[in-house]
């Protein structure tokens, strides 16, 4: 016991004189401003003792108060001789790894050297802020590289859209042809409007594909979200499952905002219709919420698309369910093309959501935890100016175009043949060519004999674009027709203004090119959408 005793008060005596001998590090480093603390680890135990410590460490150092965010506190004795101990003997730096404090806001990197006597040095360097730079460039990249992925799809959705509506057109061309020319009677008639139907349905599945590229058909108006919404109520109700309940929150007097209202109900309907799965075999509540929000860039850095979003003002709808949420695995692939939790579904219906979201410039955003629900947020840019109201044109009577003249250009063989075949059966007369340089050299020649000109857009050789600007130089008022299986907003943007007579809408039927072509020979501009 006496030798215990004796082996204690030298101890004690050395580690007086050790801290009277560090008030000049004290001093020092309060200075600095960085945490800086010594310890002496005694051998032979599992203790360590703190020696001394500038005023920026003592609110850091008390016992259990700095935490490891994966490991129990440090300053516990077994915890923290363990991460001491390698410092032992270290005369260069040692990296000790990164500490935050109990509530996680501060976040230290740790660095510390060997002593004489046992003792050790570490120094604490606050990188909070480096961290989460860090974080948010991580996570920027992060969601740059997935929106890329996700527009490389985009392009290759609206490239084979577009491919298949040229084989669609062909299809629905040469049907709708076979049932003109045959009686009501025949046997045949119902198989072949069996494939007209089937064909219909293929290019509502072409739609949605181009509806994902941001390519799909818009048809612009200026649009009271909360209206809209509203009117959809009894839409939305009877697509519920039986115990789900529906609540809506639209105030009135919303800004307006230039949209297609039926992509912008596909988008509600899709995400109700989502949410209503998610809360299948319970019951649970979804909310569809309408509003305004004004967003600065900071805002909108935590949506997708927001990358040349400009911030401002937007109207919102936001769809919230008590389902049962999504895994950080299903909401990274969320917008993915045909992908589907569903045990049924073509998974193109988020992704037609993203293109929708994309081709008004909005903004998207998804929130889910797994057993607390979904929220999915929309922003739509409200008007800058009043929205003219434009006077729907009044639907053309079919009538027989005897004697026309349709200059026909369209790279597809078979598109170019079925509507010069629908042309004619029409009374007109027609020419065509495969390509934007043909077109304009068999223009130039029959510049004066050409009725109307039905004009494809994308082509080789020469496109749409140049061979309309050098027709119209030609000829300014020939009227123009133009035809393609994307959208007719993105497609007219191209030409600026220029006065495109009518666009079409790919893949069209026999009836809506001949009703088209009536109301162009009839100087009434006119809109084709590609119905029967």
């Amino acid at each position: 016991m006496t030798s215990e005793l004796q082996r204690l008060r030298a101890e004690l005596a050395m580690a007086q004189a050790t801290v009277g001998d560090l008030e000049i590090f004290v001093r020092l480093f309060d200075a600095l401003g960085a945490p800086v603390a010594v310890w002496h680890l005694p051998p032979g135990t599992e203790r360590a003792d703190l020696l001394a410590s500038n005023h920026s460490a003592a609110s850091l150092l008390t016992p259990g108060v700095l935490e490891d965010p994966d490991a129990p506190p440090v300053f516990c004795d077994d915890a923290l001789r363990a991460r001491l101990e390698p410092l032992q003997g270290v005369r260069d730096a040692h990296e000790l790894g990164e500490f935050s404090d109990p509530d996680g806001t501060r976040v230290f990197a740790a660095r510390g050297v060997s002593l004489d006597d046992g003792m050790v040095g570490v120094a604490f360097f606050d990188v909070t802020e480096r961290r989460a730079a860090e974080q948010e460039r991580s996570e920027m990249a992060a969601q740059l590289q997935h929106a890329q992925k996700l527009e490389s799809l985009g392009v290759l959705a609206g490239g084979i859209a577009h491919d298949f509506n040229n084989l669609l057109a062909g299809i629905m061309g040469n049907t709708s042809l076979a049932l003109m020319e045959m009686p009501t009677t025949s046997p045949a008639r119902p198989l072949l409007e069996r494939v007209e139907q089937t064909a219909l349905v293929a290019s509502d599945l072409t739609r949605q594909m181009l509806a994902y590229s941001g390519r799909g058909r818009f048809v612009l108006e200026s649009v009271d979200l909360s209206e809209l919404v509203e009117q959809m109520t009894r839409l939305l109700e009877v697509s519920l499952t039986s115990r789900a309940v529906l609540r809506l929150d639209v105030p009135a007097g919303l800004p307006r905002i230039t949209v297609d209202p039926s992509q912008i109900r596909q988008v509600v309907m899709n995400l109700v219709t989502n949410a209503s799965d998610a809360v299948a075999g319970t019951s649970g509540t979804i909310t569809v919420r309408t509003g305004l929000v004004r967003a600065d860039s900071r805002y909108l850095s935590s949506y997708w698309l927001a990358d040349g979003v400009e911030p401002g003002d937007f109207a919102f709808v936001e769809v919230s369910d008590t389902g049962r949420g999504m895994s950080e695995d299903t909401k990274t692939r969320l917008f993915d093309p045909f992908f589907t939790t569903k045990s049924t579904g073509r998974g193109l219906g988020m992704a037609a959501v993203l293109g929708i979201v994309r081709g008004h410039d909005g903004a998207i955003k998804v929130y889910s935890e797994l057993g607390k629900g979904t929220t999915v947020k929309v922003l739509f840019p409200v008007q800058t100016r009043d929205a003219q109201a434009v006077e729907a044109p009044a639907p053309a009577a079919a009538r027989p175009m005897h004697g026309a003249l349709v200059l026909v250009v369209d790279d597809e063989d078979t598109v170019r043949t079925i509507a010069c075949k629908v042309l004619e059966r029409a009374g007109c007369r027609t020419v065509s060519a495969a390509n934007g340089r043909d077109a304009v050299e068999l223009f130039t020649q029959q510049s004066e004999a050409i009725d109307l000109v039905l004009l494809d857009l994308t082509m080789p050789v020469m496109g749409g674009e140049e061979a309309f600007r050098q027709m119209r130089a030609i000829r300014p008022g020939v009227p123009v027709i133009l035809s393609s299986g994307y959208n007719e907003h993105d497609t007219l943007a191209h030409f600026g203004g220029k006065g495109v007579t009518a666009f079409l809408q790919k893949p069209w039927t026999a009836s809506a090119l001949q009703e088209l072509a009536a109301a162009a020979l009839d100087g009434v501009r006119a809109d084709g959408n590609g119905g029967a």
